[in-house]
């Protein structure tokens, strides 16, 4: 998604993520979480790293246009069923579960 190199900790740790749940020869084609909770993940959240992501706005009193903002997707949030997105506007990264992705846009 042509993302820029400030944001190559976040690809490896997001890569790290999903390399822990893909299978493996040395499990005898298990994943690393199956083999250690016994039971198998559900991977239906996986998303395309750098696409565009619409964070739902939660401040009261918003017309319908001003109800999400448009962000980055960066990876998982640890111990959460959370997404970290950046905010371009604010140049800061968030934490939310409230999120409607676009994947096939990718962030100018």
């Amino acid at each position: 998604m042509e993302m820029p190199r400030r944001f190559q900790g976040e690809a490896v740790v997001t890569a790290m993520h999903i390399l822990n749940r893909a299978t493996t020869r040395a499990l005898d084609g298990q994943t690393p979480y199956e083999a250690w909770y016994g039971q198998r993940l559900n991977v239906h959240y996986f998303r395309t790293f750098g696409c565009v992501a619409y964070v739902k706005n939660v401040i009261p009193h918003l017309s319908k246009l001003d109800r999400s903002e448009a962000m980055v997707f960066l990876g998982y949030e640890d111990g959460s069923k959370a997404y970290r997105v950046f905010d371009p506007e604010a140049n800061r990264v968030h934490v939310s579960r409230d999120v409607v992705f676009n994947e096939e846009a990718k962030w100018d």
